[in-house]
């Protein structure tokens, strides 16, 4: 970049720099922005992923609860919820 001499030359030239400080101000922000947007669809891909993960391995567990480990026989809590579900 080469710096003009002159009192206008000056002016132009504190002009300029100032234009592109705030360009790269904006284009800085913009950056920031694009990267907040990125960071925010990477978040929302890793919470749907461990939901899956969660609701796969709910189910198993549901049952490991409802049944006796030694008889695999269903237990109180088992009976409890088909009760309530049937309203006795």
């Amino acid at each position: 970049m080469t710096l003009a001499t002159g009192a206008g030359a000056g002016a132009q030239t504190a002009a300029t720099l100032d234009a592109r400080i705030a360009e790269q101000g904006y284009l800085g922000r913009a950056h920031r922005v694009e990267s907040a947007a990125v960071l925010e669809r990477l978040l929302d891909v890793r919470v749907r992923e461990t939901h899956k993960k969660l609701a796969a391995r709910r189910d198993p567990l549901r049952v490991q609860n409802e049944r006796d480990p030694l008889t695999n026989l269903a237990n109180r809590r088992h009976f409890q919820d088909v009760m309530a579900l049937q309203g006795g």
